[in-house]
């Protein structure tokens, strides 16, 4: 019967196969000194990057125009505080109410949470908007406001009002 144990002559011819392919990749790598090349590109970095000389002068240039850049950088803070203070609007005698969302993606600013206010307890009502008509009915005292504007249409007047500055006089400071 055979024994399943690899043969002794297969295991010589393995093991000098491997001492061979070793022996050539020590030779290559002698050949070829990596750890001292990834060390004269670390010297090389450190030498032209962070042992760089500077000025007196360079320094006060480079801080001057960081100044005036700063100085008469136009003041967006006003701008963008004025229209983000604009939460509530009445369209067609119906109160609506919004809240602001920064969107990073567009790196602009959303209308939020757009909802109507029942006319009659001002609670804030949800928009129910289907083909035939767009109603909301209030959940503290069941009016139904009907034939109200889809919510893109709202938003769509509300991105008027502030193109057109018509939002101006109607900011809230809740």
């Amino acid at each position: 019967m055979k024994s399943k144990k690899p043969s002794e002559y297969k295991i010589a011819i393995f093991g000098a196969f491997i001492g061979v392919f070793f022996t050539g990749i020590y030779d290559l790598i002698k050949e070829k000194p990596i750890l001292s090349t990834f060390w004269n590109i670390l010297k090389w970095i450190w030498m032209n990057f962070f042992e760089y000389k500077i000025n007196i002068w360079q320094i006060l240039f480079v801080l001057t125009i960081i100044y005036i850049i700063k100085k008469f950088k136009p003041k967006k803070e006003k701008q963008i505080s004025g229209f983000l203070k604009y939460k509530t609007d009445t369209f067609e005698n119906i109160i609506w109410k919004w809240k602001w969302e920064w969107n990073p993606l567009t790196s602009e600013w959303n209308v939020k949470n757009l909802l109507p206010i029942c006319t009659k307890c001002e609670t804030s009502t949800q928009l129910n908007e289907s083909f035939m008509e767009n109603f909301a009915i209030c959940p503290r005292c069941n009016n139904r406001l009907s034939r109200l504007k889809s919510s893109d249409k709202i938003e769509a007047i509300i991105i008027d009002n502030i193109d057109r500055k018509l939002h101006l006089g109607k900011i809230t400071e809740k």
